[in-house]
């Protein structure tokens, strides 16, 4: 049990939902930047590899 003003890591992981939503605007600019279509797979690998990973 953590104190009122302890740091716990269950208390930040609401930020994890915002970061899907910044994903497909980051991953069309990076594609149009650098040319490279690889980019547009960032949010897939993203919502379905690290995300499940960080919050087992």
């Amino acid at each position: 049990m953590a104190s009122a003003t302890g740091f716990t890591w269950a208390r930040t992981r609401w930020l994890l939902g915002l970061v899907p939503l910044t994903l497909p605007v980051a991953a069309i600019m990076l594609a149009n930047t650098t040319g490279w279509g690889a980019w547009l797979y960032l949010g897939p690998a993203f919502v379905f590899g690290l995300v499940p990973v960080l919050d087992w």
